[in-house]
């Protein structure tokens, strides 16, 4: 004769079992949240720590700005100097005629300058900087989430502050922020700057600030960190070594 049910047995299964539920949702929560903040803009951290990460990224913003050298024979400017940019606009687009074709920006600092240059040119020659071309040179797809009034973070933009680019031809007169340049070494006013030739590109590491920059085995300890696109080290190892 089957045994009668309980219905207070029953009702402490189906306690157990919501407890269970709940507890199971709550964690599909925690990892759903976990995943959009740490995994989801960077999905190669996966199987690589956060410092390698940015290190990558940096390296790629580094070979973005190489094929735009390549493609226009020449390093696009920070905006530092705007004759400087004037002149580079007049070499690099014959076509660009000023008051006619679409203006270019100005006054960038070097964290939105490396952005624009990158972001995407027109494929129009007589009007580059036009806001609405149908064809652009886009050399870097940017994360969405790493995107914020027009410079890009490493991550979070309340983390951290965004990669910084400074070309070769304003390492004397370039800053962003408090932060300039990386100097290799210096003799009286001289100094032998890195990347000489081309241009760096700048991340700040794990506690999110850039520091000083400046001579690179006199550094502050917010510089030590940093990521950089002309080395595979970080700053701080970079400085002992020289």
């Amino acid at each position: 004769m089957p045994r009668p049910v309980n219905p207070l047995e029953v009702g402490r299964k189906w306690n157990v079992l919501a407890r269970y539920v709940v507890a199971a949702l709550l964690l599909l929560v925690i990892a759903v949240v976990t995943f959009q903040a740490f995994v989801w803009p960077y999905p190669w951290a996966l199987v690589t720590p956060f410092e390698p990460v940015w290190q990558q990224e940096c390296s790629r913003l580094y070979g973005a700005m190489e094929s735009f050298r390549e493609k226009f024979d020449e390093t696009p400017p920070n905006f530092d100097d705007m004759d400087r940019v004037a002149r580079f606009v007049e070499r690099v687009f014959p076509e660009y005629k000023p008051g006619v074709s679409a203006p270019y920006p100005r006054d960038l600092d070097a964290a939105e300058a490396l952005v624009f240059w990158l972001g995407g040119i027109s494929t129009e020659p007589a009007d580059p900087f036009a806001p609405e071309a149908k064809e652009r040179h886009k050399f870097y797809e940017f994360r969405p989430s790493g995107l914020h009034d027009g410079r890009y973070y490493p991550r979070g933009i309340d983390d951290t502050q965004p990669f910084v680019y400074f070309a070769h031809t304003s390492y004397a007169t370039e800053e962003y922020e408090g932060f300039r340049p990386y100097v290799r070494s210096q003799r009286g006013r001289e100094k032998e700057y890195c990347a000489p030739e081309t241009a760096q590109i700048i991340a700040p590491g794990r506690d999110g600030k850039l520091g000083r920059g400046g001579l690179i085995t006199k550094l502050s300890e917010e510089d030590r960190d940093n990521v950089v696109s002309f080395d595979t080290r970080r700053v701080g190892d970079i400085g002992v070594e020289e």
